[in-house]
């Protein structure tokens, strides 16, 4: 709905709004400055909702502070455009978390008053730091294969001055590898420490034990809050600790223009292949990128009601890592999280019927056919993909994963939420 009226506004009209919003926010900081800054208020964000890497680190946080006296205790914010899906997250209510709105007075006025900032995305260019305050930078991707911000050519003007004013303001950023590291420093500029302790969302890749017991019954609250299992089936499932039910996530990611050909997929045939391939009862969780997902909305829908129960909206879940902790298969394209899935040693195919022109648009820090997971341009190839990959092959693309994961200088220990609550600690109470 939002972008169906940001269409029909003049332009502007648009702009107008923005100039009028940056200059009343620009005020409040400056009349917030006349407050102290709360040495154990911390205030994590996530643009599109509650998720990704400073989920992960609030929650830890959120378990620290069980261990406190209510005089030690911190105050934790959660600032989002969905403050809801911090109120609902993944089915369970997140408790010991503020959540507020972007741009809300309450947002600002937390943001001007709070010790430590935890970001995974750039901030906007009205919001400035105090003297006294301490950006942690987490970023929203690890080892990338589509390049970013500075690496990119033709980037706009406008943006990457935005970018600038943001990276000047990080204190210290968290990187999951060598790779990150030098990324970060030529991309963004960085100039601050770098800590290589790991992305937090990718902390349950590295740590979950997907033949436990406890895992399974996560996995089986998890189907049961998407609609997967019934109530009945949940418990009869509980009691045996074992479901059926499969999930392979679609998730092609951001392009910059108006081609959809990747939505262009067999999907009753891909659900045999997975099935016929992986065994069980398989639904294709289509997830599109958020920048794109509101705007296609519709075609999402369209697609979910043309494939009953092969096809579900994985827009409507919330954090996409907390549906791909529980999922059996990735498909995607030119996104990050084809490395980060890998880590669990999960089958990763990659669908790109676009792949010249995204190649010469956007650009890559790696040969794509030199990555080492399946790839297919065209739909019947990807169900050719799926359906030869045997036990063998699954094999060989692990041990090439690794190698490359290695070659990157791969720092995941699944610890990477502690390490980053951690400086928080060391932050509030220095």
């Amino acid at each position: 709905m939002r972008e169906k009226i940001k269409r029909l506004t003049p332009k502007p009209l648009i702009e107008a709004y923005k100039k009028a919003r940056f200059f009343i926010i620009t005020m409040l900081f400056a009349l917030f400055r006349l407050f102290k800054i709360n040495k154990k208020k911390v205030v994590l964000s996530g643009v599109w909702g509650y998720g990704d890497n400073t989920a992960a680190v609030a929650e830890e946080l959120v378990r620290i502070n069980k261990t406190f006296s209510e005089d030690e205790k911190l105050e934790i914010c959660y600032t989002t455009k969905r403050p809801e899906t911090v109120r609902n997250y993944a089915g369970r209510k997140i408790k010991g978390i503020r959540a507020l709105k972007d741009n809300s007075l309450s947002a600002v006025f937390a943001l001007a008053t709070a010790r430590v900032w935890v970001e995974c995305n750039h901030k906007e260019s009205y919001i400035n730091k105090r003297r006294g305050q301490f950006y942690i930078q987490l970023w929203h991707g690890g080892i990338a294969l589509k390049k970013i911000e500075k690496d990119v050519p033709g980037l706009g003007e406008k943006y990457l001055k935005a970018s600038a004013k943001d990276n000047e303001m990080v204190d210290t950023y968290i990187s999951n590898s060598t790779f990150c590291t030098q990324m970060y420093k030529r991309a963004f500029g960085a100039k601050c420490p770098i800590i290589e302790a790991g992305s937090p969302r990718n902390d349950f890749f590295i740590k979950d034990d997907r033949a436990s017991k406890s895992y399974e019954k996560k996995r089986l609250k998890f189907l049961a809050s998407k609609g997967l299992l019934s109530k009945q089936s949940l418990e009869k499932a509980e009691a045996i600790v074992k479901s059926a039910v499969k999930i392979c996530v679609y998730a092609p990611t951001y392009r910059g223009n108006d081609s959809y050909d990747y939505l262009d997929l067999d999907f009753e045939g891909l659900k045999e292949s997975l099935e016929r391939r992986f065994g069980g009862s398989f639904v294709i969780a289509l997830r599109l990128h958020p920048l794109v997902s509101e705007g296609r909305a519709d075609e999402v829908r369209n697609i979910c009601n043309k494939y009953p129960g092969i096809v579900i909206n994985g827009d409507e879940s919330g954090d996409l890592y907390h549906f791909l902790r529980f999922s059996d298969v990735l498909i995607t394209d030119y996104s990050n999280t084809c490395f980060e899935f890998s880590m669990a040693n999960l089958p990763v195919f990659l669908y790109v019927p676009d792949l010249s022109e995204y190649e010469n648009s956007r650009g890559m820090y790696f040969e794509f056919k030199e990555l080492p997971f399946p790839k297919a341009q065209r739909s019947d190839e990807l169900l050719r993909c799926i359906d030869e990959y045997d036990e063998k092959k699954a094999a060989g693309y692990i041990k090439e994963q690794k190698d490359f994961l290695e070659k990157c200088g791969l720092k995941e220990s699944g610890h990477a939420a502690k390490a980053t609550a951690e400086l928080v600690l060391e932050q509030c109470r220095g």
